[in-house]
This record gives C-alpha cells, structure tokens and sequence, in this order.
C-alpha cells in the first residue's frame, strides 16, 4: 500500500520480477500459443485477455507519470463532497437523496489531457496551483454504482478496469450492501493492495459506534477476499479524517507505482484464468518429460496394437504368406499346370482397405478416443477437447496412410534366388519331356501313317524306347521339383508371414507416432512453454 504506512504496492520477492513490458508481451505469445489449440474452446477467456493485452500497452504508452484514482460509491454516501474537498473546488455536484454525478468527472493535478482522452472523461478540471505531493494525480468522480440508470453503473464498470487507485466511499448505512460486496469488491479482490476504503458520515456516530462500523466492514472486506484491509472513517462535512485519505493518496502518487501495479495486476489476473493448471494426476512412466498432453508410452504402445488389429496387420501377413506361396508355385511349379493357378485370384488383390471398413473404423476411433483419454488425464475441458479432436480427428488420415503399408508390405518384393533355380530345373524337364513326346509323336506317325520301319526311331535303353524315359523323366522331374518347391514355399510362407507382420507392425507404429503422438508431443510442448509464458505474465522468472 502506501510507503508512508510500510504497505507496498506489490509483493515482495527475493528475486525481482521481470518488468511490466516483458509480463505483457509474455501473455501476448501466450495467448497466441494457447489460440493455436483452443480454438473457440476457451469462453471467451483469449479475447479477454487479449483485451487486456491492448489496454496495457496502451496505458503503458501513455507513461508511468499520472496516478488515475477513482472515488466510487452509493448514492448519498459523501463521494462528491470529498472530490470536490480533494479538487479545493464545487466542481461535482453534491446530494443525499438521489444520484447527482450523472458523468464522470475529472481533476488532474499537472497536465494530463492525453490521458484524460483515454479515459474518456469529457467534464475536466486541471487544478492551477498544484500541491507538489500530488503532481500527477488524476481524480475521478464516478457516478453511484447503484444508480437506477444503467448508463452510470455501465460509466463505473468501465472506469474500474482502467483506473490505478479505487477509492471506496460508503456511508454506515450502506457499507454492507451485497451489491457493493458481491459485484465489485470481491470480484477485484486481486487488487486488494490498489484499493482503500472511506467510511463516511463519522460525524453522525459517537466514537464507539464509528470503530464497530469500521471493524465491521474490515471484517466484511476480509470475507471477500480483502489481505489486512484500511478503513479510514472520515467525515465529510466537518473535515474529520479527511486529511488521512489526502495523505494516503499523496503517498500513493508520490511511489508512482500504482499505474505499474494495477497493470500487473491486471496481466497477472488474466494469465490465471488462462493458466491450464497444475494437473495432479498420473505422472505415468514416459510421460513426465514430456508432459500432460502427452500420450504415455504405455497408452501408445496399446494404441499401436489396438490399431493393428484393427486394420487387419494379422490377416495382411496371412495374405503375405498366401501371396508368396502362389508366386513361388507360379515360378517354380510344373509348367503345364500353371495356367490353372493363374486363372486363380491373387490373395492380395481380395485385401480390404481399412478406410473401407466400417469395422475397422469404429475400432480406430474408440482406440484413438481411449488414447485421447490417456492424454488428458488431469487436464481442463478446453484442452481435453483439443487432445480428442487432435487424435479423432486425425482417424481419416491415419487409415489412409495404412492402406499403402498393408499393400505394400503384403508383396513379395525381390523374388528369391531359389525361385531361379526351381524355374531352371522345371525347364530342364519340360524341354525333356517335350523332346520325349515329340520324338514319340514322330515315331508314331512315321509307322502309323508313313509306314516307316521305326526301329530306327526309337532306339532302346534298358528295355524301353529312349524317348519314352525322356518323356518319364521329364514329367517325373518336373513333378518332384513341384513338390519340393511347394514345400519350401510353405515353410518359406511362414518366414514371409513373420516378416510381413513385424513390418507392418513397425510401419503402424510409425504411422501413430507420426499421426497421433508426435502431435500430442508438440502440443504438450505448447502447454509447457504456455505455463511458462503464463508464469512470467504473473511477475515469475
């Protein structure tokens, strides 16, 4: 409060705050570093502090010199007798029945136009030979806050968030009211070091009566919310007291600290309504480097398996192993045959997309709804909401850059070395058996029809023509290659499978860190270097 009493105007702290200019451009980056998630989530809480962002640095445009101190009060209270005691001049008209300060007016001890344009205040006085002590001071008489006309306590409103010094001017009889109490004094109980209170009509109450008035509104301010509140009882027609509320504000002018601290109050004020909060809750393993916000390492691997199965990894692998197994029969199987199975449909080409199932759809998204739930474990609803539409949201483009990952990983790539040597020996056993058939073939039309001496023809090993054990052999090789290739593909299809499904695996897992987590990374960077910014817009380092 004031030096004169030992009573400052901020908090002492060992360290020293950083300056006002730094507070507010720390809430300025704050606000555009929380907009960038909230979005329309906050209530309205970003435009205000934006508001109050702007009517800072405007204020603080206008320089650190002027004091601006309000008297506000009920009507007949005194409030415009001690104004005009204080101008040394009837400059507000004065009443006890009904409200007679219909506009504010102003009285400024050394220039202050600039200001006084600021405030809005049209009726202005400049008081010609001013006191010293009070250079700088600028009076404001503000109409009654319970006032009938909602144009005067609309005039109070707006003069309460600009002013550096409330005056609280109230009568015995309407110090207690619950509208002075309830709709401004507890609700600027942060700027109970800005405020002091004037207890009227002194004259009226013997001196027993006066302290009990006065210890009962102390008490009454310290029910709102009021640190160690002054009652100064005063009596405005006698002069009784008035003195003390001269020198109160004279040593308030003379600190030229109150502008400063009403503006950091204010930014203060507004960082705390902005402030996401101290979350409490589940400091889980991997998560407290990075943060609330943040997908535990827990939840995300849960998420990646949840979101494997949901896509089909287990069946794609499956469709890998079938894929490489009517490949390597393709390659290495009997020649002949071969065009049956190729009349046959590729497994891959009956695999599903996951964006084409709805199935697999409501799978991803009740997995990411519970991913967003383990994100936002102690955190706020408006950044509880951000968390959800960044991992629901994102559910379209999640499934979509899967389908190339189950495809791709579905083919068999680069075909194997033993495929070569399997289609070598099948070809070494059809060029045999063809040559056995063909020979056989013209040795039977050369008798059959030709009438030829086909002896010749068919030259004898062991009992059987040749051409008939190449035929044999060819069809016999031909055969037992097939089947040896078909079991080395089954066997090698296991192989595949396994490969199939830990790449897939690796890809999902990319594909959520990339999609869903490492989002949620930045924006539990975002919520750390917002508290910090907060912190410093509240007068921290």
């Amino acid at each position: 409060m004031s030096a004169r009493r030992g009573r400052g105007l901020g908090p002492v702290d060992a360290s020293p705050p950083p300056p006002v200019e730094q507070r507010c451009a720390a809430l300025g980056d704050a606000i555009a570093v929380a907009r960038r998630h909230l979005g329309g989530r906050d209530g309205g809480l970003l435009d205000e502090a934006t508001a109050v962002v702007d009517r800072s640095r405007e204020r603080l445009g206008l320089g650190t010199h002027h004091t601006v101190v309000v008297l506000a009060g009920p009507t007949g209270a005194g409030k415009s007798t001690l104004y005009n005691w204080l101008c040394g001049a009837e400059l507000s008209q004065t009443g006890v029945r009904r409200p007679t300060t219909g506009e504010t007016h102003g009285c400024s001890w050394g220039e202050a136009g600039a200001l006084l344009d600021w405030l809005r205040i049209r009726r202005r006085h400049e008081v010609a030979e001013a006191d010293e002590r009070l250079d700088g001071l600028v009076l404001l008489d503000l109409p009654d806050f319970d006032s009938t006309v909602a144009a005067h306590r609309d005039e109070v409103d707006r003069l309460v968030e600009l002013a550096d010094l409330f005056v609280w001017v109230v009568d015995p009889q309407k110090y207690a009211d619950e509208s002075f109490h309830h709709n401004y004094v507890a609700p600027l109980a942060a700027y109970g070091h800005l405020m002091r209170f004037v207890l009227t009509k002194r004259d009226l109450l013997g001196e027993e009566e006066a302290r009990s008035c006065a210890a009962d509104l102390r008490r009454r301010l310290v029910d709102d919310g009021i640190e160690a509140p002054e009652v100064l009882a005063v009596s405005v027609t006698s002069g009784v007291g008035l003195e003390d509320v001269i020198g109160e504000i004279r040593a308030v002018v003379a600190e030229r600290a109150a502008m400063i601290a009403r503006v950091e109050a204010d930014l203060a004020a507004a960082a705390r309504r902005l402030d996401p909060g101290e979350e409490a809750a589940d400091r889980r393993a991997g998560r407290d480097e990075r943060g609330p916000g943040a997908l535990p390492d827990r939840a995300a691997a849960d998420l990646v398996a949840a979101v494997a199965e949901a896509v089909g990894v287990d069946a794609a692998a499956e469709v890998a192993a079938a894929q490489y197994r009517r490949e390597a029969n393709l390659a290495t199987g009997w020649p002949p045959t071969r065009w049956i199975r190729r009349w046959r449909r590729a497994p891959i080409a009956a695999m599903s997309k996951p964006s084409a199932s709805s199935v697999a759809e409501a799978k991803v998204d009740q997995a990411l709804r519970a991913a967003a739930d383990a994100a936002s474990v102690g955190i706020d609803d408006a950044w509880r909401g951000s968390i959800r539409e960044r991992c629901v949201g994102r559910r379209a483009e999640l499934l979509a850059s899967l389908e190339g990952v189950l495809g791709q990983s579905a083919r068999v790539g680069a075909r194997p070395a033993w495929w070569a040597a399997g289609a070598a020996v099948q070809g070494v056993a059809l060029v045999c058996a063809a040559v056995g058939l063909v020979w056989l073939l013209i040795a039977a039309v050369g008798g059959g029809f030709l009438h030829l001496d086909t002896d010749p023809l068919l030259p004898m090993w062991r009992g059987a023509p040749i051409p008939t054990w190449l035929l044999a052999a060819g069809v016999a090789l031909g055969l037992a290659t097939a089947v040896v290739c078909a079991g080395v593909a089954r066997a090698a299809g296991g192989g595949r499978r396994r490969r199939a499904l830990a790449l897939m695996r690796e890809r999902v897992a990319g594909a959520v860190v990339r999609d869903i987590v490492a989002p949620l990374d930045a924006m539990a960077a975002d919520r750390r270097e917002l508290r910090r910014l907060l912190a410093v817009a509240r007068g921290g380092s």
